[in-house]
């Protein structure tokens, strides 16, 4: 039987930056298409950037990220291509859909709709789409694949069900799945069991990078007919993932063991499984893949810290901003929060500004320069005597007879958080 050379490309995109996106998308098929690949599949919404909210309420955006999609159809040569975008007619109040486009020999063969659209915790769905009813298998000549996005894996009986119990041996599952403590364990069990329930190879490629409070992690998997990892992404960077998928594995699992699909009823609740042709080529000599690094285990803090290096990083990047101020006091959270900084943004672009106050020790003075020294950035010492005591002056009359304390100790914060505001204008 053939074996399919199938890329995941967990790429960094960016919300409503349509041209950048599909200009990245772009970059990676010639990539793609340079290790043999004959399948490329990118994350959920990779053409609107996730999550897109209310764009996708403007009838244009819509329209216009649906031309990018038929812009991009004319790299679908010698590879297919899977594209998450907004499906919809651009016409004001008609549905719109979260999709998935297969794109092959120059064109658009195919277009899925998402059936299972979550509606909890980060996630608003159902506010924006419309759940789709179909349930794609892709034939590439003899290889047969299912096409999934994101939640459509996380409830027991769903798409890939559908469209196994019709044949398919790989199930392709797009995400923009953000990143919670742990939460990478639960997604390898997740993607292992269901390769082991249906005896079929399961792609998972996630979306890497932050968008506002979102931060995603990549980590995108291949896991083999008998739940044993084949691939792993990078975690909190950009990565293509290539692999070759033997489908004879497939036919020999379900020899010795055949999947226990749901019944015809459960699986005709999901919806209808479609077939759909594909153009191209697959099997055939290719070259040896390179191999590819033991991906790095991130647990606990570690992951933590990621997290907060690539949200903070993205942040900036993606508002525009070129620089980063820090209130440096001398303690441990303005210390943790100044290296972050200088790791997400490099120390040439980060400035610490310590301001001494009467209440301030020799000590959190020195702990603040030897942290600036030892980082490599820029520090701004600025007293604020001059305005603690312009303000006790003022509020004098009013505060006489009474002792300083708690009130005139507070001044500092507030004075410090207008000056940080007014260096940053």
């Amino acid at each position: 039987m053939p074996v399919l050379r199938l890329a995941l490309a967990q790429i960094n995109t960016t919300v409503g930056d349509l041209d950048g996106n599909a200009c990245r998308i772009t970059e990676v098929v010639s990539e793609a298409r340079r290790l043999g690949a004959e399948v490329v599949a990118f994350p959920e919404m990779a053409i609107t950037g996730y999550p897109p909210e209310d764009l996708v309420l403007r009838a244009e955006f819509v329209a216009d990220n649906r031309a990018c999609v038929a812009r991009l159809a004319s790299e679908a040569r010698g590879i297919v291509m899977i594209v998450g975008f907004a499906d919809g007619s651009g016409v004001p109040g008609a549905p719109i859909y979260n999709a998935a486009a297969v794109l092959a020999d120059g064109g658009i063969v195919h277009v899925y709709h998402k059936v299972r659209l979550p509606n909890y915790g980060v996630f608003d769905e159902r506010r924006y789409f419309t759940p789709g009813t179909e349930c794609p298998v892709l034939d590439l000549k003899g290889v047969r694949l299912g096409l999934s996005i994101c939640e459509d894996i996380w409830e027991p009986v769903g798409p890939v069900e559908v469209e196994c119990a019709a044949g398919a041996g790989v199930a392709l599952n797009i995400n923009a799945s953000p990143f919670e403590m742990g939460k990478h364990h639960t997604r390898l069990d997740l993607v292992r069991d269901l390769a082991r329930r249906n005896r079929a190879y399961v792609a998972y490629v996630n979306q890497v990078g932050a968008q506002d409070e979102l931060v995603f992690d990549g980590a995108s998997l291949v896991f083999a007919p008998d739940g044993a990892l084949v691939a792993q992404g990078a975690r909190f960077q950009e990565d293509l993932v290539v692999v070759d998928l033997d489908m004879d594995l497939v036919r020999r699992a379900r020899e010795a063991e055949a999947p226990s699909f749901p019944d015809h009823k459960a699986l005709r609740a999901v919806g209808s499984a479609v077939a759909v042709p594909v153009p191209g080529e697959t099997g055939g000599q290719k070259q040896p893949l390179p191999p590819r690094p033991e991906p790095r285990t991130l647990d606990g803090p570690a992951e933590a810290y990621e997290a907060l290096v690539v949200g903070t990083r993205d942040y900036v990047r993606k508002t525009g901003f070129g620089k980063a101020l820090v209130a440096l006091s001398g303690g441990i959270d303005s210390a943790l929060t100044v290296v972050v900084a200088a790791d997400a943004l490099g120390p040439e672009n980060v400035i610490g500004v310590a301001m001494p106050s009467r209440y301030s020790s020799e000590g959190s003075i020195r702990d603040s320069v030897d942290l600036a020294e030892r980082l490599g950035i820029e520090l701004w010492t600025v007293p604020i005597e001059p305005a603690h005591g312009a303000f006790e002056n003022m509020l004098a009359e009013r505060f006489a007879g009474t002792g300083p304390g708690t009130a005139e100790e507070n001044l500092q914060a507030r004075i410090r958080g207008k000056l940080m505001m007014t260096i940053s204008n």
